[in-house]
């Protein structure tokens, strides 16, 4: 069943949100890594959803970088007609991390960072994305989040060194994240965020 991510969430290998800890004296454990961190997901990730457990809160899926379990709540099934409007839409890159995208009420849909990547919604001279959101039957629809140019950027932008080195000194002193835990990037993450406004698409692991 086709699907989309409707805020930033986790991939995880198994079912919960119960941490699995190894030893953090072992070596290259340090902070105790989450073993069942897969990856973080972006809002606007698509999803093909294969399996749910039996009381309905988590689905198995597959992302274009990874698969795991993620929360039912976290997810809506998208039909043809957003898919289309996906497909054909001009896309944007957000070059900004903590990016709050509200609706036209003021009403918040989700947070974006650096790497999120929504259709380009301009209106009246503004700019705005368009954000999936989630209905009470689980179902996709489309909202239009007014944010700054300076926020979201057509894509692919120019690669050129000066906006690589622009992008990556945002994310300079960030903390590390194993699999994007806790909002914070790992290696493979970091390396992702940072070419995706290139329209650069790199795999999971880095």
């Amino acid at each position: 069943r086709p699907a989309v991510t409707v805020c930033h969430t986790s991939l995880r290998l198994l079912p919960t949100e119960r941490p699995q800890l190894s030893n953090p004296a072992a070596p290259g454990q340090s902070f105790p890594f989450d073993e069942a961190q897969q990856t973080a997901l972006h809002v606007g990730t698509p999803l093909i959803l294969l399996h749910v457990t039996r009381d309905g809160a988590w689905y198995y899926a597959e992302s274009g970088v990874a698969c795991g379990w993620v929360r039912a709540m976290d997810v809506a099934a998208v039909d043809e007609n957003f898919r289309n409007t996906w497909k054909e839409a001009t896309l944007a890159v957000c070059h900004d991390d903590g990016v709050a995208l509200k609706d036209e009420s003021g009403h918040f849909l989700a947070h974006a960072d650096i790497g999120t990547v929504l259709p380009l919604a301009r209106q009246d001279g503004e700019s705005g994305v368009l954000v999936p959101a989630r209905d009470r039957n689980g179902n996709a629809y489309i909202a239009r989040a007014r944010v700054s140019a300076s926020a979201f950027r057509s894509m692919p932008q120019p690669l050129t060194p000066g906006r690589v080195a622009e992008l990556g000194n945002r994310m300079m002193g960030q903390s590390y994240g194993w699999g994007g835990l806790y909002g914070d990037r790992d290696c493979s993450s970091t390396l992702r965020d940072l070419f995706a406004p290139f329209g650069i698409w790199l795999p999971r692991t880095s």
